[in-house]
């Protein structure tokens, strides 16, 4: 299965805590996983079984003032890749352990955007 997620991509966040110590998810990850959930219901049957192959590319929108090929800058593609295999769970696999192998990239572009290929494995 192939996706292409037209949305800037987010990096998941950390935890916040409240000061009676109770966690939270960042409102803009939040977010960011519930506009992609939503992408992925109507693209999606029934959650894939099984050992999967994941390869995902992030486009990054470029910053005006970057004259570089490559994104080195934040954010961090397994920050980046970890908001993308929970907001999977249940819908695209019934669980992100069911990866075992995976091929993750980001480049800048015009727009942001993710392109993910899902292959189960025998």
């Amino acid at each position: 299965m192939e996706f292409v997620f037209n949305i800037d991509p987010v990096a998941k966040g950390r935890p916040r805590f409240t000061r009676g110590g109770r966690a939270y998810t960042p409102e803009r990850t939040r977010k960011f996983t519930n506009e992609l959930i939503a992408m992925m219901q109507w693209q999606v049957g029934e959650p894939l079984e099984g050992a999967l192959k994941v390869e995902i590319v992030f486009y990054m929108r470029r910053p005006k003032s970057v004259k570089r090929k490559y994104p080195t800058v934040k954010p961090d593609l397994d920050n980046l890749e970890k908001a993308l295999y929970d907001a999977g769970n249940g819908i695209l696999w019934n669980d992100d352990s069911q990866i075992v192998t995976h091929t993750v990239s980001k480049y800048y572009a015009d727009s942001g955007s993710i392109y993910m290929k899902v292959t189960k494995l025998k």
